[in-house]
């Protein structure tokens, strides 16, 4: 009770009277305003409380068929690894499920005087069980890491898993780091609570002890001393902030915004997350600078290529940020205009519009964040690798060369110092590190896209027409072609290789007599560059090694520099550019804003092979298969398992084309020019048959029902379900694909030499087999995630690493024969025999070409038999 204003108080131990002990009306308003806000804090409690329970009980429901398959004949784990994995899992979720059911039943049931903090003590008495779980944290990790070499493990711990109630997509790996960042969480919390807690609350002195007990637990798990109260120890090591910024990294072909930050001994990749005002950052993981390489070493994981998205799905996400801002700007134009209706008056007006037009353009500018970012996430391509000293590669993706060398010339004085400090991070100081991270940041954003038309940036078609090169010191020399993309150099093509000689031709026409002069070929080296944001052209100059293990020397580097005044469409340009080091090339630049005119259009009749019907072409070569894959695939599998960017180097553009227009007149006599022509363009080949097929080869009415199934969370119901649907494919599209999933795992084994993995196979395959229909899909559906290329290299690597009777050709003698043709054929079923023809014929074939003018003349292979 206050009676008057220099005031009485009547409390529960008796009376205080004026003096000191006076409480002012001012000190009783502040109360009470801390009791009504302890009740909000006590519900975000309860909120991030039912977070975590659901990280538990997510660890928990995949515990349970991973214990149970230990009873069974093949176990997914051994003993030993299932109890280092999931060690005190059990407990922990046990005890947060009654800590959680218990302190919402005091929320539901509030009061100004309700007590909590016997909750916390009694979860804090159970402190000793995460004790025992951080101890064996890193045991955990090291296990899965190791079990990942077991196929279904390594898909089950990797695959995303969506927390739709927080908000977050991880994997089972992240979950087993939500323990470890527990307690530091609950420092926090109690400070909160203890902050609106009156001192003279009968939880006050409740909530105190359960503080000082969990200061003490966290001490003694990080090693600090006690002896002056119960506060948090000092960190054992002086930190000081080298540089932050906001970078992308790449885990198993997935992109996440991630902001890193550099200290004097440990790198910190942080995820920002931000609830209600609330902003904090959570360690995805850390690096001792003394453990951190920025070169492989023998034991390094090999670098995870990165996955590009097309530059269709570019430009559609930049449409759809035009046309948003573009919106925005016009809702934000009405504000000034007035309300027609006559009864409103001048206010109301004013106040109608506003409160219409807000909405709608808080509502426009939510989307057009979404859009933003999915820009933002899927431009960085320049990857940063750092490679752990026990083997573990960490991949970052740049916007950039600046960015990328920004980042390498901060860490390279580090790493170079003799005294950098090893061992983990104490909880504490690593809780300690990220609560500074908010105050000694610089990046508080990702970035913003402005997208604006640069004049002098050349967006299209670059046509080269690499001729020859003189004065050089080495032999067997060849070219390859980069341009940059807003400012990052991408390799676009390679020309052959011009034998013994320094004075290289590349262009038959100037008669080059190193060149093979097979009339079948066409020896010019013509490349269309698909350019973006380009301004500079490079050239660099190779001297092919002799040995295998052995670099290739670079002999010289020309930049060009674009110019519009120099290259307007179509107009034709040749050039002399001189190296660095030696030599000097002589090229040809044409430029186009689009294909047409450059590029020959692509076939959409129902005669020839490309941009046909597969089921038309099969069904007109009495084979399931066509001919065209099943000769690509058998010269690849012949002389490309060893060639070094296999599948994702371009071959010549002109020796493409001229492939393309053998097969589409002939496909019998095309075999002859595949099995003389440059491997990288078979292999371009192949990929632009599968690209132009007029329906991709998981078909459009499938497409969704991929995407659909690929995400679905019980690893068995998804592979039944993937596989039903891929039975459920026409037969040459099914069947075709098998064929091409058994060459791809035979490539793939040669990896250590092509550096093609089925990772980086993947990402070239899936967008040509599996696009959405252009009748459903727009822009808004090309924006989710990462870009829809991400499901389509993700179903398309669940295939390929699947090991299923369904996957496999059937055991067809005739389709047998068909696909190998040692197996014999008879000639008038057209099969495909010119496999097997000796370099006489050839010879023979070539001969009498060139006497009939270079016509392509074919023969029945009676006459030669």
């Amino acid at each position: 009770m206050v009676v008057g204003g220099g005031g009485i108080v009547v409390g529960g131990g008796g009376m205080v009277v004026g003096g000191v002990g006076m409480v002012s009306a001012d000190n009783l308003d502040d109360s009470a305003q801390k009791l009504h806000a302890r009740k909000w804090v006590a519900s975000a409690v309860m909120d991030s409380e039912k977070g975590y329970l659901l990280c538990l009980s997510t660890l928990h429901k995949y515990m349970k068929p991973f214990k149970a398959s230990l009873s069974t004949s093949a176990p997914i784990l051994t003993v030993a690894d299932f109890n280092k994995i999931f060690y005190k899992i059990d407990e922990l979720f046990t005890i947060h499920s009654k800590f959680y059911n218990d302190l919402e039943a005091r929320v539901a049931s509030w009061n100004p005087n309700k007590i909590i903090g016997d909750l916390f003590l009694s979860l804090v008495e159970q402190f000793d069980v995460y004790r025992e779980y951080i101890m064996n944290y890193k045991t955990a990790i090291d296990t899965i890491h190791k079990c990942k070499s077991n196929e279904q493990f390594s898909q089950i711990f990797s695959k995303e898993i969506k927390l739709t109630a927080i908000q977050e997509v991880t994997t089972l790996e992240g979950l087993f780091s939500k323990p470890v960042d527990r307690i530091g969480r609950y420092v926090t919390v109690l400070n909160d609570l203890m902050k609106q807690t009156p001192q003279d609350h009968p939880d006050h002195s409740i909530l105190t002890d359960v503080q000082v007990y969990t200061l003490q637990f966290i001490s003694r798990i990080s090693g600090g001393d006690q002896k002056d109260g119960p506060h948090f120890p000092r960190v054992k090591r002086d930190h000081h902030l080298i540089k932050d910024g906001f970078l992308v990294e790449l885990t198993d072909g997935v992109r996440k915004f991630r902001h890193l930050f550099l200290f004097n001994d440990v790198l910190i990749c942080t995820k920002r997350k931000i609830s209600g005002r609330q902003e904090q950052y959570v360690s995805k993981w850390y690096l001792q600078l003394s453990d951190v390489q920025l070169h492989p070493h023998e034991n390094s994981e090999a670098a995870q290529i990165v996955p590009v998205a097309s530059q269709a799905d570019f430009d559609l996400l930049k449409g759809r940020i035009v046309s948003l801002k573009a919106e925005i700007k016009q809702e934000q134009g009405m504000t000034g205009q007035s309300d027609n209706s006559p009864d409103a008056s001048p206010s109301s007006k004013q106040k109608r519009a506003h409160s219409t037009i807000n909405k709608m353009v808080e509502k426009l500018k939510k989307k057009l964040a979404q859009q933003e970012a999915a820009l933002l996430l899927a431009i960085p391509s320049l990857p940063l690798h750092l490679y752990h000293r026990q083997g573990k590669t960490y991949t970052l993706l740049c916007k950039s060369d600046v960015e990328r060398a920004d980042w390498k010339e901060a860490m390279l004085p580090l790493l170079k110092q003799d005294n950098l400090p090893s061992g983990a991070l104490s909880l504490f100081e690593l809780q300690t590190l990220l609560e500074a991270c908010k105050k000694l940041r610089t990046c508080k954003t990702i970035g913003k896209v402005s997208i604006k038309e640069d004049k002098e940036l050349f967006n299209g078609v670059l046509y080269v027409h690499v001729q020859n090169g003189k004065g050089f010191h080495r032999s067997d020399l060849y070219c390859t072609l980069e341009v940059d993309h807003f400012g990052q150099f991408v390799k676009k093509a390679r020309t052959k290789i011009a034998k013994t000689t320094g004075d290289p031709v590349w262009d038959q026409g100037t008669g080059g007599e190193t060149l093979d002069t097979c009339p079948f070929i066409n020896m010019s080296q013509d490349f269309d560059l698909e350019v973006e944001g380009t301004k500079e052209l490079r050239i660099h100059v190779y001297s092919k090694s002799r040995y295998t293990l052995q670099r290739d020397e670079e002999c010289g580097l020309g930049r060009i520099q674009l110019r519009r005044e120099s290259l307007a469409d179509l107009k034709k340009r040749t050039i002399t550019i001189a190296l660095d080091k030696q030599g000097a090339i002589t090229l040809s630049l044409q430029y186009s804003k689009t294909r047409q005119g450059i590029e020959r259009k692509k076939s959409v009749n129902s005669v020839g092979v490309f941009g046909v019907d597969i089921e038309t072409v099969t069904s007109r070569e009495s084979c399931d298969i066509p001919l065209i894959v099943i000769g690509c695939v058998r010269e690849i599998e012949k002389r490309g398992l060893e060639e070094v960017g296999i599948y994702r180097l371009s071959g010549a553009s002109s020796d493409v084309k001229r492939l393309k227009e053998g097969f589409d007149e002939n496909s019998q006599s095309a075999l002859v020019l595949v099995s003389e022509a440059d491997i990288h363009a078979v292999a371009g080949l192949f990929k632009m048959y599968l690209r132009d097929l007029p329906e991709p080869l998981f078909t459009d009415e499938l497409y969704d029902k991929f995407v659909k199934a690929y995400a679905m969370a019980d690893a068995e119901e998804k592979r039944e379900t993937m596989l039903e649907l891929f039975q459920s494919l026409p037969t040459p599209n099914r069947l075709t694909a098998c064929y091409l999933f058994q060459h791809l795992r035979k490539v793939a084994e040669k990896s250590e030499v092509h550096k093609m993995g089925l990772n980086n196979l993947s990402t070239v395959f899936g967008p040509n087999v599996l696009r959405p229909s252009p009748k459903t899909s727009s822009p808004m559906d090309l924006a989710q995630g990462t870009l829809d290329v991400m499901s389509q290299v993700g179903i398309f690597m669940y295939f390929l690493k699947l090991d299923a009777e369904e996957l496999h050709l059937p055991n067809d003698p005739e389709l047998m024969r068909r696909l190998d043709p040692c197996h014999g054929s008879d000639v008038t079923t057209g099969e495909p025999e010119l496999f097997q023809r000796s370099n006489a014929m050839f010879r023979t074939i070539r001969e009498i070409s060139q006497k009939y003018d270079n016509i392509i003349v074919v023969f029945k292979i009676e006459q030669f038999l």
